[in-house]
């Protein structure tokens, strides 16, 4: 190195730290002679350059400057409080919006005519992998069985950023996986879907810093809290807006994040909506600290079937005991979704969805009882009042709200099935008319 351009000039140090306020001379002559009177008592060490004397000075000067700029200054307690937390924090509560234009606005989708199509053909439901993920390679035999199943999607993973991923043991009550993601900075993203919609369940993990995470949050709104043995704080909130607002404004509802850290690794799991508040997690902390606290690195596969997440009619069968029924005709894009059992009830549903569509834009239920149950226990009224019509030889009832909300309903071989047709017009677009409602009804054998 150049002893010329390595000299330090120590005004120049102290003019330039973070913008304190001025420092009087005193202070700093005192500060400079102390520490080399403190350097004089190392002589006898083995010999230091006079370079490498001065730049650990001026570090050391530098050091006590942020210090006394974060003691003594308002922006260095501001700087202090914010670096405390696991979330960044801030005084405002309302931003204001410069460009309207830049606040999203529902966008209406066209309306057309819906068509029917064999069952057969309108096609199958097939698990979301990220392009990122799919051209990720693999020699797990999970990839083997299912190339785009959440154990496939967790190996890749895993092999990518290098480190074993914590995971939940199994897939939260009436929640679904959805997707895993990789940040540039090799950050993990495990994403659970509401079944049927609504609402998410996102778990976050990286080592280090948290990279891709941005934004800022009141500090009022952060609560202290433990997972197990590890510091975390939980907040309830975020900045919202709509289409005739001229700013984003601080609202304690919608989004409930949980962050914690385990050594040099930082999780955060965050719950975006509320659709059921006896299933979901935006009642309290609690909720989201026991899903943390139940995290593992291998979970044990189960076999059982999920009476709130069936895969096919055939587990509905299954777990029912029930021949069930299922249409032979349906609207070309809709497949089958997901089935549920209720146990108290007796009680299957069986869920049709377009693929193409975000869930709860359209939907075809079935849901099938025994008649003898719904005697014991009304449970769910699912009967129709309204015009009579013919269903393969049973009388059964129809009733339209309009083209996209129909329902029918009929008794047969001791069961009551009845079936509800549902699409929103804004983000579907089809609607359904009643002969298209009575021939999938007469489909289903």
């Amino acid at each position: 190195m150049n002893r010329e351009n390595g000299k330090i000039n120590f005004e120049e140090l102290v003019k330039n730290s973070y913008a304190i306020p001025p420092i009087s001379g005193d202070f700093y002559n005192n500060l400079y002679a102390e520490l080399i009177a403190h350097a004089e008592k190392k002589r006898a060490l083995p010999k230091i350059s006079s370079i490498r004397i001065r730049f650990a000075l001026g570090l050391a000067i530098l050091l006590a400057l942020v210090f006394l700029f974060i003691v003594l200054t308002p922006q260095g307690k501001a700087f202090a409080e914010s670096i405390k937390h696991l979330f960044v924090t801030t005084d405002i509560i309302e931003i204001p919006i410069d460009d309207p234009e830049t606040v999203a606005s529902p966008t209406f989708v066209p309306t057309f005519e819906i068509t029917l199509m064999p069952a057969t053909e309108s096609g199958v439901k097939e698990n979301y992998i990220s392009p990122e993920i799919a051209s990720l390679s693999s020699t797990d035999p999970a990839c083997e069985d299912d190339p785009k199943g959440y154990n496939c999607q967790i190996a890749k993973a895993e092999r990518k950023v290098g480190f074993d991923l914590k995971e939940l043991p199994a897939d939260p009550y009436t929640f679904k996986f959805s997707e895993l993601y990789i940040t540039e900075s090799d950050e993990v993203w495990i994403i659970y879907e509401r079944i049927g919609g609504g609402s998410y369940l996102y778990l976050y993990q990286a080592i280090g810093d948290m990279a891709s995470m941005y934004g800022s949050v009141p500090e009022d709104a952060i609560q202290e809290v433990k997972v197990g043995e590890y510091f975390g704080e939980y907040v309830i909130g975020n900045y919202f807006s709509d289409s005739s607002s001229s700013s984003y404004k601080w609202g304690y509802h919608g989004t409930y994040r949980l962050r914690w850290t385990e050594g040099e690794r930082r999780f955060e799991l965050r719950h975006d909506g509320c659709v059921d508040l006896r299933y979901e997690f935006c009642t309290s902390p609690d909720q989201l600290i026991r899903i943390a606290e139940s995290l593992v690195y291998d979970p044990k596969p189960s076999s059982e079937l999920r009476p709130d997440y069936l895969k096919s009619p055939e587990e509905a069968a299954l777990i029912s005991g029930f021949s069930i029924l299922t249409p032979t005709i349906l609207p070309e894009g809709f497949v089958f979704d997901h089935g549920t059992y209720d146990s108290d009830l007796k009680q299957i549903r069986l869920s049709y969805s377009p693929t193409s569509f975000d869930p709860g834009t359209a939907e075809i239920l079935i849901v099938i009882r025994p008649l003898i149950e719904i005697a014991a226990n009304p449970g769910e009224n699912w009967s129709v009042e309204g015009e009579s019509v013919d269903i393969n030889g049973n009388q059964g009832f129809y009733t339209s709200g309009g083209s996209y909300n129909h329902a029918v309903s009929w008794e047969e071989n001791g069961m009551r099935i009845s079936i509800s047709f549902y699409a929103s017009e804004t983000a579907f677009g089809g609607g359904f008319t009643k002969d298209q409602v009575l021939e999938i009804a007469r489909s289903l054998q």
